[in-house]
């Protein structure tokens, strides 16, 4: 009678699952240990105790808590039942922390776009300067160092591509320009990270093929000449892409960070080298046949030809045709090991050819920095630069023929909104763009360059016309 009850939870208590050793105050199980042998063990054996303590339990019961229990449940019943499930609690919170700790590692390195000009990436110690790489990628860096300049160029190229591609899109991929710390829209596995892998799997690639054609790297030359014929009245000859030199070392660079073991869930690996190797697929497709003329006056007579790729630009078009029809996947078992299979089982296998995603993705409609979205009001409008007036000089030396067109605009053009397109039907429309919300019309006076005339020899020299156009920007 006169031994102390230790209430559950103190260090004392014992829990029911054997081996597990309980933090006082926490719910998760923070190692494994043998049971001990203080406690409980062996007070049961005494009926006295046991009644004392069944008297003990119910006192409590009706005076120290304020919660009714189920009938038939006593306060020993219910401390177990939160004892055994406390590592379901633990089980449901690692994975909700695993989902927000997925860091995208493999587009991190888009973050070398912001490499400053200083940095000459002339010696091995810049590896460890520049940021967003994996120990795989400094590595690849100090063995390749003549590739930096360029890989630097396709992360460049990344930006730019993307958000001339989602231009007339609610996500417009302005998300992407704060690598390497990205927000949810492209850390987890949705549609928009799958086209952001793709692409840049593609844009490096195509960026070494076409360094080693100018001769920027010492490493590659010219491409093949193509064992095929070219064709009636062509030839082969120039200097081909190095398609092959640049998916082999692109690949290199762009998967290291999926191929580390501790780096995010096996599914998303498995869906972001998917996705990388559909924008490799993508850039193998627009190699084509480019030729050039040959021949008296222009005749042409004679057509000497290569292989080369087409722009980045197109590649991105080409992905985002593949991102509008992407699959949404899950990670399954398929005989002994785990596939990426559709969710939709009634619907054919994944093609080697299509983009992936593991989790739906928001509308994007209004701003929640939570899930990625910057939402389609209160964006501010890029503005164009305004040139000054055209010079005597200018006119005199050509330059205004490589003048772009100026753009200036009202007062009313200062409110910010998200420009859509009232006439169009596409996703750049004002009922898809504003998402029912409406929108605003204002003006915009656009001074561009007419009456264009030629001068021998040889400059240009324009007028200045002014005309009103009418724009629309989302509520």
């Amino acid at each position: 009678m006169g031994q102390r009850r230790e209430k559950p939870g103190t260090t004392g208590a014992t829990p029911k699952e054997p081996g597990v050793a309980w933090t006082p105050g926490s719910p998760c199980a923070v190692t494994r240990a043998a049971p001990p042998l203080s406690g409980r063990v062996g007070l049961d054996t005494d009926p006295l105790l046991r009644r004392a303590r069944r008297r003990s339990d119910g006192g409590r019961a009706r005076g120290g808590t304020s919660a009714r229990l189920p009938q038939g449940a006593t306060p020993r019943r219910a401390s177990r039942a939160r004892m055994r499930a406390r590592p379901q609690v633990c089980q449901a919170l690692l994975f909700a922390l695993a989902l927000h700790t997925n860091v995208c590692y493999g587009i991190k390195w888009l973050a070398l776009s912001k490499t400053p000009a200083a940095l000459a990436l002339n010696q091995t110690q810049h590896c460890k300067q520049l940021e967003g790489l994996v120990s795989a990628q400094v590595q690849l860096c100090r063995s390749n160092l003549e590739l930096m300049h360029t890989i630097v160029h396709a992360a460049r190229e990344v930006m730019k591509a993307c958000r001339r591609a989602f231009a007339d899109m609610r996500w417009n991929c302005s998300s992407i320009e704060l690598a390497p710390n990205y927000l949810l829209d492209l850390e987890r596995g949705t549609r928009e990270s799958a086209f952001v892998y793709a692409l840049s799997a593609a844009a490096i690639s195509h960026a070494i093929a076409r360094a080693c054609t100018s001769g920027d790297l010492p490493g590659c030359s010219c491409g093949p000449v193509p064992g095929e014929p070219p064709g009636p009245g062509n030839r082969w000859g120039g200097c081909a892409d190095n398609l092959s030199y640049g998916l082999l070392m692109g690949a290199k660079f762009s998967d290291a960070p999926m191929k580390v073991k501790k780096t995010g869930s096996q599914a998303n690996k498995l869906m972001r080298l998917h996705n990388s190797e559909v924008g490799r697929q993508a850039l193998r497709a627009s190699l084509e046949m480019k030729c050039k003329c040959h021949g008296v006056s222009g005749s042409c007579s004679i057509r000497t030809c290569w292989k080369g790729l087409q722009e980045l630009r197109d590649v991105a078009a080409d992905l985002k045709t593949r991102y509008l029809s992407a699959t949404k996947v899950v990670h399954r078992p398929m005989g002994t090991r785990k596939h990426l299979v559709p969710k939709d089982l009634d619907i054919r296998p994944v093609k080697d050819s299509e983009l992936v995603y593991l989790q739906s993705s928001p509308d994007f409609c209004m701003k929640n920095e939570k899930v990625g979205s910057h939402g389609t009001q209160d964006r501010a409008r890029a503005g164009v630069p305004t040139a000054g007036p055209i010079t005597a000089a200018e006119a005199d030396s050509g330059q205004e023929r490589r003048r772009e067109p100026v753009v200036t605009t009202d007062l009313l053009c200062a409110r910010k909104g998200w420009q859509c397109n009232k006439t169009s039907h596409g996703s750049d429309s004002c009922d898809l763009m504003c998402c029912g919300r409406g929108y605003n019309p204002y003006t915009d006076r656009v001074v561009e360059r007419c009456h264009c005339k030629y001068h021998w020899c040889c400059y240009v020299t324009c007028r200045r016309c002014e005309r009103t156009v009418e724009r629309y920007v989302c509520k």
